[in-house]
């Protein structure tokens, strides 16, 4: 399948790519943000607190849900980064940067990230994720079709999880008819196409050929996407190959 560079206009309303942590046992927990922020500050000058620091940390840590919560968000006008003491989160809101940008900026954060002694000794699960919106009934975009013989769904909301595994990664696709998305802080009822793609190792050796994993994670998400796209539609967004 030909893979288009880029389509218009582009349904990105969020990337992200997730990176759990492994600092050094000799890392406090709650000098990891202070390290990130010497290094990153001038490229993210905003700061923002996020309601998980105000937890205690011993229910933070009890709590698979919250330890890898962040707890601090950086950003300038197009970029984020989230960090936590097991997490580092980087996104890019609407309109989307593209890829070349987005993982630049990644990239060149992590190059300063993993310099810093004890702060990243291993990296135990990837995660590319991009959240795609449309207008119209996701019935209309996507080779999906929802069937029940015995009742009428067609027309119907509905919210749908599936995994699919593909090589290294598994990929979590979440398809949503009559939804709603703030974008800019405006929000907009359509269809969503959530897909993240993931890989995981408990013993944190993904920091091995981590640029590597990210782009092809990325590469695997993208291919995804476009498979899910109904053919006529995609001529209608001007792909460029």
């Amino acid at each position: 399948m030909k893979i288009p560079k880029e389509i218009s206009p582009c349904p990105i309303v969020e990337a992200l790519v997730e990176l759990r942590i492994q600092p050094s046992p000799e890392t406090p927990i709650d000098a990891v943000f202070g390290l990130v922020f010497e290094k990153l500050h001038s490229e993210f000058p905003k700061v923002v607190n996020l309601p998980a620091m105000n937890l205690p940390e011993q229910i933070r840590e009890a709590d698979p849900n919250l330890k890898y919560q962040a707890h601090h968000r950086l950003s300038n006008d197009i970029f984020s980064v989230s960090v936590g003491p097991r997490v580092l989160t980087f996104s890019c809101g609407s309109p989307y940067a593209g890829w070349e940008s987005f993982s630049g900026v990644i990239f060149k954060s992590l190059d300063s990230l993993l310099a810093v002694e004890g702060l990243i000794d291993g990296v135990e699960r990837i995660g590319v994720r991009f959240v795609n919106f449309f207008d119209s009934n996701l019935g209309e975009q996507i080779n999906f079709k929802l069937t029940a013989p015995r009742l009428a769904v067609d027309g119907c909301q509905f919210h749908t999880t599936i995994i699919v595994p593909d090589s290294e990664f598994s990929n979590t696709i979440q398809l949503a008819n009559k939804a709603s998305v703030t974008v800019n802080k405006n929000k907009r009822d359509g269809s969503v196409v959530d897909i993240d793609t993931f890989c995981i190792d408990p013993s944190g050796k993904l920091r091995e050929d981590l640029y590597g994993r990210i782009e092809r994670g990325h590469d695997c998400e993208k291919k995804i996407f476009y498979s899910l796209l109904r053919e006529d539609v995609l001529s209608s967004l001007n792909p460029v190959y």
